[in-house]
């Protein structure tokens, strides 16, 4: 692959973000120092999507939603060198997902039910603004239009009945990620993490879901907080998501430049 894919690239860079044991890697160090890795897991093992966004048109694939403000766009192919889409919010005065909202999802293809296997998807994101805005990148358990998590202050919301991932609320008390998880309509308990989103800085976000239910949480290729036990139910029918809306009359953008899932074969 190009040197930012093999050095950077989403679930291909060696076992710190594998975690996996069983998982031949081999990691050199070119001349400039980084390390680089390449990743060798035979394709029969495994389920593999990638998107890059290129192009005009979203692929028919996904399922593009948004909220009833007139604002508030269903995920669209943006025009970038390297390929992106964005998720519009609109800005009405009743803030909630439901009208301000914008959302890209696909079919529910995904789970972590194969012994010792795992669900993982990665997607590196930029958001125009980081004040009234909430967002959410992970997996949840329904087509429909849902924010899968919100916060007020440290009280948190779960309205997915299965799903985890990164979110972000500027209701909630810190304004830095939270890693969260449903497991059947209980949520795991949730974590802060030690970063925040920058406005119009791109950040690498990854989720894993272990068979066992166990939950992990990555931002810019290195684990964030601890593994999440009963993070998720294991067997349940998931999608990707990317989803945000505005919590103020100022409407924001999520922008995409791609994204990746991976699970055990069945």
């Amino acid at each position: 692959p190009a040197h930012a894919r093999a050095d950077y690239g989403p679930a291909t860079v060696g076992v710190e973000w594998d975690n996996r044991p069983d998982v031949k890697t081999a990691v050199f160090a070119p001349s400039s120092g980084e390390r680089q890795h390449v990743l060798n897991r035979e394709m029969h093992e495994v389920v593999v999507y990638q998107d890059d966004f290129l192009g005009d048109v979203v692929r028919d694939q996904y399922t593009l939603l948004s909220g009833s403000d007139a604002q508030a766009l269903d995920p669209v192919i943006s025009a970038a060198k390297n390929g992106m889409i964005r998720l519009t919010c609109g800005n009405d005065a009743t803030t909630t997902m439901a009208v301000n909202g914008s959302q890209l999802s696909m079919a529910l293809n995904w789970d972590s039910s194969v012994s010792n296997g795992r669900l993982f998807m990665e997607t590196r994101i930029k958001v125009s603004a980081i004040t009234n805005i909430v967002l959410f990148v992970g997996f949840t358990d329904t087509l429909s239009l849902e924010m899968p998590f919100t916060m007020s202050g440290t009280t948190l919301t779960s309205n997915a009945t299965d799903g985890l991932g990164l979110m972000f609320d500027t209701g909630q008390t810190t304004d830095r990620f939270y890693a969260v998880g449903v497991d059947s309509d209980t949520d795991a308990t949730e974590e802060l993490l030690d970063t925040a989103p920058v406005a119009a800085t791109w950040i690498r976000l990854g989720v894993a879901l272990w068979d066992d239910g166990v939950g992990q949480f990555f931002i810019n290729g290195v684990q964030k907080g601890a593994d999440m036990a009963a993070a998720c139910t294991p067997t349940v029918d998931l999608t990707p998501t990317l989803a945000v809306f505005s919590e103020t009359t100022t409407a924001h953008t999520l922008d995409a430049d791609y994204l990746r899932c991976e699970m055990a074969r069945v």
